[in-house]
């Protein structure tokens, strides 16, 4: 494998990991009772809340 294609590589696992942590970042605030994006809301949720949103809810329905 040439030098390029394995900077290639690790710069996508970077950002890769970088996207995961933020994600975590977010799901912890959002244990706490609050999300530091500007502008998330209970009327008008960032990204992240929605998604998380959707995952519970998924959860719910699958348990019954």
């Amino acid at each position: 494998m040439s030098i390029e294609l394995c900077i290639q590589q690790l710069n996508k696992e970077i950002k890769t990991r970088d996207e995961l942590v933020v994600a975590v970042q977010s799901l912890m605030l959002n244990e706490i009772g609050y999300c530091t994006a500007v502008g998330c809301n209970e009327e008008n949720p960032c990204r992240d809340c929605k998604d998380r949103r959707h995952i519970l809810e998924l959860i719910e329905n699958n348990a019954d």
